[in-house]
C-alpha cells in the first residue's frame, strides 16, 4: 500500500525510515496520527499475512488479528487481552523511543523498534535477528546498538556491556541469549555451571536452573527497573558463582520489555564482597561502595571517615544515599545484607 500524503518534510522522514527497512530487511508499520497503519512494506505483510493493511488497520485491528492468529509466546495477552491492549498503547503513547526482543511461535527472534515521528504518528520495524546471535558471541560486536533512523535519540550506548565487571550477558524472558561481554563468552566456554543448549543459558544443576527461571520470570513480572535477584550455582569441584538477575535498560528511562541482564561473579577471587559488585547490583557509585563495604563489616562512620581520610558529613551523606539505593533504611540492616552476599562469596566447604 502507499503512504498517505503528507507535508514534505513528513515525506522526507517517512522515506528515510521506509528506505532503510527495505535496505536491511525489516519488517515495517507506520502509523498515522489516528493509530492507523499508513504504510506497510513488502517485509512486514508477509509477517502479518493475514492482514489486508489496504483497510488501513488500527493498531489495535493488527493485535487482534495477531491473537486470533496465536502469533503471541506466553498466557498474558490470551487471559486479559484488554489489558494487555490497554499497556501496549499507554507504553506507545508514553514512549518516544523503545527497543526490545520478541519471540515467535516459530522460533524467530526479532528485534523491535518503535519510534514516535513528531507531529505525525509512530512506527513500528521487526528485524530477524535469529541467525545473527551466534555471530555476537563470536565477538561480531554488540547486537543492541542504536537504531533510531530519524536520530531522535543520540544518546543510546553502543555497547551497553563493556563497561560493566565480571560476566555479563543479555537475555530474552525465555533464556535466548542476545549479546554478551568477553569475560561472559569465556565462562560459557569454560564453566561446568552453565552454559548454552539450544541457545538458552542453562544451569548443570536442575534445581538451579528451575531456580534460575523462577526468578527471572519474577524479576521480568515486576516491572521494577532497579529490580534483581541473586542465585548461587555450582558446578564440578570448587566451580561457583554468584548470579544476578535483573531487567536489563536499552536507554536510561526504562527496562527493555521481556529483556534481562545476566551478571556472574566468580566467588573465589576473593572471600570479601568486592566493591564491584555493589557496583553493578545497586548502582552504588565506588566511594558509596566502599562506605557501605565497611560500615556492613561493622565500622562506625567516625572510623570510615579517618580510613577513607574524608569527613563525616561527607560519609553520612554517602551512606544515606547507600540506604536510599540499597532499599534499607538503618545500619543494622546493611550489616545483615553485606553479611548475606559474604556468604555467597565466600567459598563453600567441601565435605
Amino acid at each position: 500500500m502507499s503512504v498517505s500524503p503528507r507535508s514534505a518534510t513528513t515525506m522526507s522522514a517517512t522515506q528515510l525510515i521506509i528506505e532503510n527497512a527495505n535496505a536491511t530487511g525489516a519488517a515495517l508499520m507506520v502509523f498515522d496520527h489516528e493509530d492507523r497503519v499508513c504504510h506497510s512494506n513488502e517485509r512486514n505483510s508477509k509477517v502479518f499475512s493475514f492482514l489486508d493493511f489496504s483497510r488501513s488497520p488500527t493498531y489495535a485491528d493488527v493485535f487482534r488479528a495477531s491473537l486470533e492468529h496465536r502469533r503471541f509466546i506466553g498466557p498474558e495477552p490470551y487471559r486479559e487481552p484488554d489489558a494487555w491492549l490497554s499497556q501496549a498503547q499507554q507504553f506507545r503513547r508514553n514512549h518516544r523511543f523503545a527497543q526490545f526482543t520478541k519471540e515467535y511461535p516459530d522460533g524467530r527472534i526479532y528485534l523491535v523498534t518503535h519510534e514516535v515521528l513528531a507531529g505525525t504518528g509512530s512506527y513500528l520495524c521487526r528485524v530477524d535477528i535469529t541467525d545473527k546471535l551466534a555471530q555476537s558471541l563470536r565477538g561480531s560486536g554488540p547486537l543492541l546498538g542504536p537504531r533510531a533512523w530519524l536520530g531522535a535519540l543520540g544518546g543510546l550506548t553502543s555497547n551497553p556491556l563493556d563497561a560493566n565487571s565480571g560476566g555479563v550477558a543479555v537475555i530474552t524472558a525465555s533464556g535466548i541469549l542476545v549479546d554478551a561481554n568477553s569475560t561472559m563468552r569465556a565462562m560459557l566456554g569454560e564453566s561446568t555451571a552453565f552454559g548454552l543448549m539450544g541457545g538458552r543459558i542453562r544451569f548443570r544443576m536442575p534445581a538451579e536452573n528451575d531456580d534460575f527461571y523462577t526468578k527471572l520470570a519474577a524479576v521480568l513480572a515486576n516491572g521494577d527497573p532497579n529490580g534483581f535477584d541473586l542465585l548461587r550455582v555450582s558446578g564440578e569441584q570448587q566451580d561457583e558463582y554468584l548470579v544476578k538477575v535483573a531487567p536489563f535498560s536499552v536507554h536510561t528511562d526504562r527496562s527493555g520489555a521481556g529483556m534481562a541482564m545476566v551478571s556472574v561473579f566468580d566467588p573465589h577471587e576473593t572471600a570479601d564482597v568486592p566493591a564491584s559488585a555493589l557496583t553493578t547490583m545497586y548502582g552504588l557509585t565506588p566511594a558509596e561502595s566502599r562506605v557501605a563495604l565497611a560500615i556492613g563489616q561493622g565500622d562506625r562512620p567516625e572510623q570510615v571517615a579517618q580510613k577513607y581520610g574524608t569527613s563525616l558529613n561527607t560519609v553520612r551523606t554517602q551512606l544515606q544515599t547507600v540506604f536510599a539505593k540499597m532499599d534499607i533504611g538503618r545500619q543494622p540492616d546493611l550489616v545483615r545484607l553485606v553479611t548475606r552476599l559474604a556468604l555467597f562469596f565466600r567459598p563453600r566447604i567441601q565435605p
